[in-house]
């Protein structure tokens, strides 16, 4: 595959500070050295761009709230339904592995009885679902400018936007692969396999971060997106309900192909959507050719 050349530069320099800042974090192990990585991305691209003398589409980090608000509202309270939607299906699944007075969140507030950890946990979740991802708007930011705001439509003009979007969510996956190597949302028992699941699971989230992208043109949706996820790994359904340690490539989390399994499904309907656009377009344009 032949990328364009401020592709390659962009990914020259996203690997090198991948490869440095993971170095970092492995020595460390602190997490502000993961969120300086998370902000590496945007300025690899703003170097590629400043090294091929190409403009960067800065219009579209507009919130342009009067178009937009409805899908952000959506975006920003649907996604924790998606992830806690997939844990109710994992318990239902197994029933068993549902234990909430035990689980870590329990021990962390001291309490013993169903009737005070459901009233505790009433209070806490709507709160931390509504605050919790605003901590993480501009890490998200560094990482949506270029995966979605550059990489994407770059993509998208050499290969189409279905291919594009595959593509890009295998990068985007793989960039993660050092940080999941160390045992970060898989564990430690099975490295190469949790970082086979991290690209599967980044192609699963770009399928919808991108559709976002392509519907509003805009970044806000996909960054907000972004936001929410992260914030869900604070909260997670595992932490919550489980006292036994979970499986991450089954789930409740959203890793899981159980607990992830509404995300999966909402994931393929917009490679679905995505792909049917396409076909449309190239149709349509095949029509006005044959026309002329």
């Amino acid at each position: 595959m032949k990328f364009q050349k401020n592709i390659l530069i962009f990914l020259i320099f996203t690997g090198l500070s991948l490869a440095v800042l993971s170095g970092v974090y492995i020595q460390s192990m602190k997490s502000s050295v993961l969120t300086i990585l998370m902000l590496t991305p945007t300025i690899s691209c703003i170097l590629a761009q400043r090294i091929t003398h190409q403009p960067l589409n800065f219009k579209q980090l507009k919130p342009d709230l009067s178009k937009n608000k409805k899908i952000l509202l959506i975006v920003y309270f649907a996604t924790p339904l998606l992830a806690f939607g997939g844990a109710f299906i994992y318990f239902i699944l197994f029933p068993n592995h549902f234990d909430p007075l035990h689980s870590e969140i329990a021990k962390q507030w001291q309490l013993t009885g169903s009737s005070a950890y459901f009233s505790q946990l009433m209070m806490m979740l709507p709160l931390a679902v509504l605050m919790n991802p605003i901590g993480g708007l501009l890490q998200c930011l560094g990482e949506e400018f270029a995966w979605r705001g550059f990489l994407l439509p770059a993509l998208t003009k050499q290969m189409g936007r279905f291919k594009g979007v595959l593509v890009s969510g295998t990068i985007w996956g793989i960039w993660h692969a050092p940080i999941i190597l160390t045992g970060f949302n898989y564990g430690t028992e099975h490295p190469v396999l949790g970082m086979l699941a991290m690209i599967l699971f980044c192609i699963v989230l770009s399928g919808l971060s991108s559709w976002l992208y392509f519907k509003t043109h805009n970044l806000w949706p996909s960054i907000v997106f972004h936001a929410v996820l992260n914030a869900i790994d604070k909260i997670t359904p595992a932490k919550l309900f489980m006292s036994q340690p979970a499986n991450p490539f089954i789930g409740p989390n959203l890793t899981g192909i159980v607990g992830g399994s509404l995300l999966i499904f909402i994931s393929c309907i917009c490679y679905y959507l995505i792909y049917k656009g396409e076909q449309i377009q190239s149709n349509t344009e095949t029509s006005i050719r044959f026309k002329k």
